[in-house]
């Protein structure tokens, strides 16, 4: 294991110190990594979608 350096990374979600498994990992956990999707990426009904999309449409006729 030449030049293997065991550094210590922290978790973008929960903050806590782990070490990574790849040099890319930046997630202690799947479970952080998904929670941390599901907070950047919220949900939305399809009637919430549909109202939007008509939104753009306006928002984009109206240039």
């Amino acid at each position: 294991m030449r030049g293997e350096k065991k550094l210590e990374k922290k978790c973008e979600f929960c903050g806590r110190e782990f070490i990574p498994k790849r040099y890319w990992q930046r997630f202690c956990s799947s479970k952080c990594r998904w929670r941390y999707w599901e907070r950047n990426h919220p949900r939305i009904s399809i009637e919430e979608y549909e109202e939007l999309n008509k939104l753009r449409k306006k928002i984009n006729e109206s240039r």
